[in-house]
């Protein structure tokens, strides 16, 4: 009778230590996957943007891309005057064409907030909608669900 119940309580360890390997092997699998992705990963140029990007704003776009495409976030950073604005605004782009569900809201200085909005009209020719105002303004625009590109303020996010 003590031989059947070790037998048991055996059998039921073996079961959970073979379904705990399984669930590792398909994260290892879901690992290799996301590798592959990585390595073989394509150089893309950004598609509906009216300026051509230089190599290195290129590469970046490109490395922000695969981040998105993988689940991945990242952050742009360089010296100043390199184009990370364009190469975001390609980025973000890219989404909203690919899904025109998509939604961005782009949060910037108050001393950007107009500059940007014609950095991106000029680029994609796509308006984006400034949330800006008294609180109830704000909500009120981003009650109506625009798609595309949303931009305001540090403090009016805050807010």
């Amino acid at each position: 009778m003590e031989k059947i119940r070790f037998q048991n309580k055996g059998s039921s360890a073996f079961a959970q230590i073979s379904k705990n390997i399984q669930e590792d092997l398909v994260k290892i699998d879901e690992f290799k996957d996301l590798f592959h992705k990585i390595k073989n990963r394509e150089e893309i140029e950004p598609n509906n943007i009216k300026v051509n990007l230089f190599p290195y704003q290129k590469l970046g776009f490109n490395w922000l891309k695969n981040m998105y495409d993988i689940g991945f976030g990242g952050v742009l950073a360089d010296d100043m005057g390199l184009g990370k604005t364009l190469q975001t605004i390609s980025l973000l782009n890219e989404i909203y064409q690919e899904n025109r569900n998509f939604t961005a809201l782009i949060i910037v200085p108050s001393s950007l907030l107009y500059n940007w909005k014609e950095e991106i009209i000029k680029f994609t020719g796509i308006t984006p909608t400034l949330v800006e105002g008294t609180a109830s303004q704000r909500r009120e625009i981003i009650s109506r669900g625009s798609k595309g590109f949303l931009i305001t303020t540090y403090q009016a996010f805050e807010k």
